[in-house]
């Protein structure tokens, strides 16, 4: 089963294209650039990627999904020297098992003062965390130490 999820609280699409894709349990987000929901584009990378993150945290509750159900993350940056503060921020928002990682330097994106762009895959494991007793509050069963219910 197809299904497009779209949110209100991120910028809308500019193209032909969803923002969120989710095909049985894999979910794929198209690639995003830090603009807020007002449209606005800040000048840093800090503040781009912060936008981003609030983005897909965003995206990813419209499925009831956690950010920690994120298994590939695929970056795409202007400026190689941006690398030490991207990884650093991009620590913050993920514990270990890190998702898998592409990280790719580009001369141009979509939006001309766009510093990065970041996509991201995901599983949602709702219907496998169910059958093994996971009730949201702590899992029955469940052997990820790093489970985002295990309270760990």
């Amino acid at each position: 089963m197809r299904k497009s999820v779209n949110s209100l609280q991120v910028p809308k699409p500019s193209g032909s294209y969803s923002q969120v894709l989710k095909v049985g349990d894999f979910v794929y987000i198209s690639g995003q650039i830090g603009l807020n929901k007002d449209m606005l584009l800040p000048q840093t990378i800090d503040q781009q990627v912060e936008n981003i993150f609030t983005n897909i945290t965003a995206l990813l509750g419209e499925l009831k999904m956690h950010i920690n159900q994120i298994t590939r993350v695929s970056i795409y940056a202007k400026n190689g020297q941006d690398i030490k503060e991207i990884d650093a921020l991009y620590q913050g928002y993920f514990k270990h098992p890190f998702p898998a990682r592409t990280f790719v330097f580009v001369d141009s994106l979509s939006h001309d003062d766009a510093l990065i762009e970041i996509a991201f895959d995901a599983i949602d494991l709702s219907a496998y965390e169910a059958m093994q007793g996971c009730s949201g509050g702590g899992c029955n069963g469940c052997e990820d130490d790093d489970c985002e219910h295990s309270g760990n």
